[in-house]
C-alpha cells in the first residue's frame, strides 16, 4: 500500500510539472528556454519529457520512480506500446496527460478497500 500511495504522489507531480504545453517537451528528456537539451535536474530546464518529469520528481522527493515508471509502462503495454520515451515524443500532450491520468486512476482504484 505504502508503494501504491509513493507511485500515486510522483504520478501526481510529475503531471502537474508538465501539465502545461509549454513545461513539456518531446526528443530530450529537458530543455531550458531556448530549447537546448539539458539533465532533467538542470536548474535551467524549464521543460521536461515524460520519463524527465518522472526522473525529476523522484529526485526532488528523494524517492525512486521506478514504481511509477513501471506503472505508467504498464497502462502504455494496455494500449499496445512499449516504450514512455517514444510514446512521450510521438504522441501529443494531451494524449501523454492521458496516460498519466488512466495510470492515477487505476493505482487509485487499486488502493480502494475491496467490499
Amino acid at each position: 500500500m505504502e508503494k501504491t500511495s509513493s507511485q500515486i504522489q510522483i504520478l501526481k507531480a510529475t503531471r502537474k510539472r508538465v501539465a502545461k504545453a509549454d513545461s513539456w517537451c518531446t526528443e530530450s528528456l529537458a530543455k531550458n528556454k531556448y530549447g537546448d537539451t539539458v539533465i532533467f535536474n538542470n536548474t535551467e530546464a524549464t521543460k521536461w519529457c515524460l520519463v524527465g518529469a518522472l526522473y525529476m520528481e523522484g529526485y526532488l522527493a528523494k524517492k525512486s520512480f521506478r514504481g511509477a515508471f513501471r506503472e505508467l509502462s504498464r497502462s502504455l503495454k494496455n494500449i499496445g506500446e512499449t516504450s514512455l520515451f517514444v510514446y512521450n515524443d510521438d504522441n501529443t500532450h494531451k494524449k501523454v496527460l492521458n496516460l498519466i491520468d488512466k495510470t492515477i486512476r487505476r493505482l487509485t482504484r487499486k488502493r480502494l478497500p475491496k467490499s
